[in-house]
C-alpha cells in the first residue's frame, strides 16, 4: 500500500509521467506508423480516417466505463484486464503485423495484397 499524503502523491504523479513517456515516446508514435503503412495508397487518407476515430472512441470508451470497472471489480483485478488485453495486443502484433523496416510503402501494398488474396 502506498503512504498517504505527499508520498502518495509524488508516487502517483511519477508513476503517470513514466506512463506518459513510455506512451508517447514509443507505443503512440508506432500506432501511427504502422496505421499509415498498412492502407493501400489509393485509399490512405479514409484508412487513417477510420482508424483515428476508432481510436478516439476506444479512448473514450476506456474512460466511460474505467470507473465503473473499478468500483465494480476493484482497481487491482481493473489493471489486470488492462495486462491482459495489452498481452493479447503484443501477441497480435507478433504474430500478424509485418516487419516494415528497410522496404517501400508499394513492396508492403505487394506483400500484404499477395497475403490477403
Amino acid at each position: 500500500m502506498l503512504p498517504s499524503g505527499d508520498g502518495r502523491a509524488f508516487a502517483v504523479l511519477a508513476m503517470t509521467v513514466t506512463f506518459l513517456a513510455f506512451q508517447q515516446g514509443a507505443i503512440s508514435p508506432v500506432t501511427w506508423l504502422m496505421l499509415s503503412e498498412i492502407f493501400p495508397m489509393r485509399m490512405r487518407g479514409f484508412g487513417m480516417g477510420v482508424a483515428a476515430v476508432v481510436l478516439w472512441l476506444t479512448n473514450f470508451v476506456i474512460g466511460l466505463v474505467f470507473p465503473s470497472l473499478v468500483s465494480g471489480i476493484g482497481i487491482s483485478n481493473t489493471f489486470f484486464l488492462f495486462v491482459v488485453a495489452g498481452i493479447f495486443s503484443f501477441t497480435f502484433v507478433k504474430l500478424y503485423v509485418p516487419e516494415t523496416k528497410g522496404r517501400t510503402l508499394e513492396t508492403l501494398e505487394a506483400e500484404l495484397r499477395a497475403r490477403f488474396s
